[in-house]
C-alpha cells in the first residue's frame, strides 16, 4: 500500500516479472490504506510514520484490517540529539520519537509486544532508528 502511484507501479512490475502472485498492490489515501477487514497477517510501516499528520484514522483502519493477533511493525527514526519537539516539528524534520508512536498505537487498541529504541544506531548517521512491534489483540 502506498499513496504514491509511481512506487506502486514499480512494485507491481517487479512482482509480475518475478511471477510473485502473493503481492497485492493497493493505492491508499493518507488516512485510509483501503485494506479489507481481517485480511492482513502483518503490516510494515518503514520510514514513513513520521509523515502521518493524522495517525488516528489510519491506525483505526489498520487495526480493522489486521487479523486477530496480526502484527503491526513500525520502523522509523528520531534525531540523535533526542530533542522533544512537538509532533509537527518532528514531522518537518522527518523524524518522530518512539514513545510518541508507542502511545498512539496503544490508544488505537494495539498491544505493544516489543520496542527497541536503538534498533539501528550508526555513529555516522544523525538519526537513531527505532522499531516497535505490536499486535491486534
Amino acid at each position: 500500500m502506498d499513496i504514491l502511484e509511481e512506487p506502486l507501479l514499480f512494485l507491481w512490475i517487479r512482482a509480475f516479472l518475478r511471477n510473485q502472485r502473493s503481492i497485492h498492490v493497493i493505492y491508499g489515501d493518507t488516512d485510509n490504506p483501503r485494506l479489507q477487514t481481517d485480511m492482513a497477517d502483518a503490516v510494515l510501516i518503514a520510514n514513513t510514520y513520521h509523515e502521518f499528520t493524522k495517525p488516528k484514522p489510519l491506525l483505526d483502519h489498520l487495526f480493522q484490517s489486521l487479523k486477530h493477533s496480526g502484527r503491526l511493525v513500525i520502523l522509523d527514526h528520531n534525531s540523535r540529539a533526542g530533542a522533544t519537539e512537538s509532533r509537527e516539528i518532528e514531522s518537518q524534520h522527518h523524524e518522530i520519537r518512539a514513545e510518541l508512536v508507542d502511545a498512539e498505537i496503544r490508544r488505537a487498541g494495539f498491544e505493544v509486544i516489543s520496542r527497541q529504541d536503538r534498533f539501528i544506531d550508526r555513529r555516522d548517521d544523525e538519526h537513531v532508528w527505532w522499531l516497535i512491534v505490536a499486535r491486534r489483540p
